[in-house]
């Protein structure tokens, strides 16, 4: 089985008889480690796969020597290449295999000219010490290694198999790159390798809704190379720590990417879809006026925020509460999270130190969003429960049932809090998706007349009348909603396309 994978990696042509393989050797691609490895396990007792041995160790020197090693290091012993072999030819879902100290050694020593080398967070062993750490001086993959290790049972052996992976990956993307090579360079070259050669995937919505966290966490999108917008930024970030490639961190909400800037020049990666470059603007959202930057410090905290929502999904509230917990350790300051922690501290209990909480978050806003959702001031003026909070919670995947789960528990809710802003608004959602727009409309009127100043729901309102062809209530409604993103200096696309739709089909 794993032989054939080999040969999985080796064009067609290239797998022949062994009286052809000077010709094969030659036409191997020269900057591919992987294929000359590969062409080494097929043919190892030959002097041609024991050139192409020898080349992939090139290759991986390479930076050895192009930054002043005056020799390149010596071929390892047979068990450390069959590891290597195994480790770059990797399938999907197979996960890494904890490798022996001389392996992780000979690894270390091949990397140990790598970027995050220079890094003090690099190594560190203790959480203390990576929470006094300066951002600029974390090393991403440690530090989320050492953060999940208080919720994982992963030992060291397997953490320092990881980061050698990690480095295994990021000598293979320099072996295509010179001295010479700019940051763009470094940035297209991390793309094809992650995306076209290793094919990490966005995984499909029914599997990440119900296991986020394996498609955040580090090893997980490592074993199975698949992962959210999280998870493969994460990856990204930490290989580009190794080729020195700086990076911006960018949080629309609910979402996260990375981005290199130069100057006025700035190339978005998007890593949910193969890293290809999304227009800042195309992230702003009605309620969106200006993108957050965020630090290596809070990225690590993330990764424990989406853990946090799969326990909500499953109703898992005490350890949604720890992840919290840990993820506040490294992200301060924050309104949404510290209410979720709040909501979580009432829900297992303590609900003196929750709405201690809750009250205090009511007293941060956040400069980049217009509007915030009134989830927790609804719940402090008693608009709706526990019972309520929760079902805003539910989650939903593709199927119909789901769906109307949650559009019977939303409708069961408001009967009970009819004041409930945050119900009304999820319930119109659930509508919409399960294409009922008629019903959708009535949920947002409600909300118009409880909550006025919410973008969202007001350019809905204006969305949904233009379908219905009632333009004098599109108009109402859309004006409104320029009156609101005017006030904060905000002029969204959807509003301006939504406009001119409305101009063509009744100038008003």
């Amino acid at each position: 089985m794993i032989r054939a994978l080999f040969l999985l990696l080796l064009p067609l042509s290239l797998v022949a008889a062994p009286q052809n393989l000077k010709t094969l050797l030659a036409r191997l691609d020269p900057t591919s480690v992987s294929h000359h490895l590969a062409f080494y396990d097929l043919y190892p007792d030959t002097h041609e796969g024991q050139m192409a041995l020898s080349r992939a160790f090139n290759l991986l020197n390479q930076g050895h020597l192009s930054y002043g090693s005056p020799t390149s290091l010596p071929l390892p012993d047979l068990s450390t290449i069959d590891t290597l072999i195994r480790m770059t030819t990797k399938p999907n879902d197979e996960q890494l295999p904890s490798l022996t100290e001389a392996e992780r050694r000979t690894i270390r020593h091949l990397g140990s000219h790598l970027g995050n080398r220079r890094l003090e967070g690099y190594r560190l062993d203790s959480l203390d010490h990576l929470l006094r750490l300066p951002p600029e001086e974390i090393d991403l993959a440690r530090a989320l290694f050492l953060s999940e290790m208080s919720t994982t049972a992963h030992t060291t052996a397997e953490v320092e198999s990881y980061e050698a992976m990690l480095d295994l990956m990021a000598l293979q993307i320099q072996a295509r790159l010179s001295p010479k090579s700019s940051s763009l360079d470094k940035v297209k070259e991390m793309n094809r390798f992650i995306f076209e050669e290793l094919q990490f995937r966005f995984p499909p919505h029914s599997e990440y809704a119900k296991d986020i966290d394996l498609y955040t966490f580090l090893p997980s999108v490592m074993d199975s190379r698949r992962g959210v917008c999280l998870g493969v930024s994460i990856l990204y970030l930490a290989l580009a720590q190794r080729l020195d490639l700086p990076l911006e961190i960018v949080t629309p909400p609910g979402h996260i990417y990375v981005r290199f800037r130069d100057g006025k020049e700035v190339v978005n990666i998007e890593t949910t879809a193969r890293g290809v470059h999304v227009d800042s603007d195309e992230y702003l959202s009605l309620n969106t006026r200006e993108l957050q930057l965020r630090d290596l410090r809070e990225t690590v905290g993330f990764s424990h925020v989406n853990r946090a929502s799969v326990y909500w999904s499953t109703q898992d509230f005490e350890k949604a509460r720890k992840s919290y917990e840990i993820a506040l350790l490294f992200i301060k300051d924050d309104p949404l999270i510290e209410e979720l922690y709040g909501f979580t501290l009432i829900l297992t209990g303590d609900k003196k130190r929750g709405l201690e909480v809750l009250q205090s978050s009511q007293s941060k806003r956040s400069p980049h969003l217009l509007y915030r959702e009134p989830l927790a001031e609804d719940f402090l003026l008693g608009r709706v429960d526990e019972a309520g909070i929760v079902s805003t919670f539910i989650s939903v995947d593709e199927t119909r049932e789901s769906l109307l789960e949650k559009k019977n528990e939303l409708t069961k809710i408001l009967k009970k809090h009819p004041k409930f802003r945050s119900g009304w608004l999820n319930l119109a959602s659930t509508e919409l998706q399960l294409l009922r727009e008629k019903e959708a409309l009535t949920c947002l009127e409600k909300l118009h007349q409880l909550d006025p100043q919410n973008p969202t729901s007001e350019y809905l309102l204006a969305a949904l009348h233009t379908k219905r062809m009632n333009y004098p209530k599109a108009w109402q409604h859309l004006d409104h909603t320029k009156s609101i993103t005017e006030e904060h200096q905000h002029d969204p696309e959807a509003l301006k396309k939504l406009e001119q739709q409305l101009w063509i089909l009744s100038p008003n």
